[in-house]
């Protein structure tokens, strides 16, 4: 072999080197922005703001489960026509929990977040959405009638879209891993 060979040996490793390294590299910033990722969702989840806003939605649930579901979508209607302008703090509270759950859903819908990551956080979601969803379309229903004409197509309140993929994602999550979040009772003679 000549010493060109052995030169040309030598750059074909380092350059197979040099790609694993750029490799592993790209799946540590990877996996480094995932944690920040979940790191935020933790910490707003956290927040009082939406921790309120979501104790609101979950207070409203219990409100609302007195009713068959059939009677959902009216009640909704209902809530929107009764508190929009009348009570500002039930409508930011319900817009802080839409806001939430809303962008959350398309980092999942995105792939920023698996189904996993965020309903381990945030497994009471379903009994959130149940609510927030009759609610969002009535919202949009009551916006486009006291609004009038739209100046184009785009001049309108839009629902949060996001919940169309978060509820079929979250009824697929909690058929597969509903045994997962319940809590075993502790073996006590186990321990002694």
């Amino acid at each position: 072999m000549s010493t060109y060979e052995y030169i040309s040996i030598g750059f074909n490793i380092l350059l197979l080197v040099g790609i694993y390294l750029a490799y592993r590299q790209l799946v540590e910033s990877r996996r480094a922005t995932k944690a920040q990722v979940l790191f935020k969702l933790h910490e707003e989840w956290r927040n009082p703001e939406i921790y309120k806003a979501m104790g609101y939605i979950h207070d409203l649930r219990d409100e609302w489960k007195k009713h068959p579901l059939s009677k959902w979508e009216d009640l909704a209607k209902e809530w929107v026509e009764n508190t929009f302008k009348k009570e500002p703090e039930k409508w930011r509270a319900r817009r802080t929990a839409a806001q939430f759950l809303g962008k959350m859903g398309y980092l999942v819908k995105a792939g920023y977040l698996t189904p996993d990551e965020f309903f381990g956080v945030v497994p009471e979601a379903g009994r959130l959405l149940i609510v927030l969803i009759p609610i969002e379309i009535a919202v949009v229903k009551y916006m486009a009638q006291i609004q009038g004409v739209p100046v184009e197509e785009w001049d309108r309140a839009f629902g949060k879209w996001e919940f169309n993929y978060l509820w079929s994602a979250y009824k697929k999550w909690y058929k597969n891993n509903r045994e997962n979040y319940e809590l075993h009772p502790i073996n006590w003679r186990q321990l002694l």
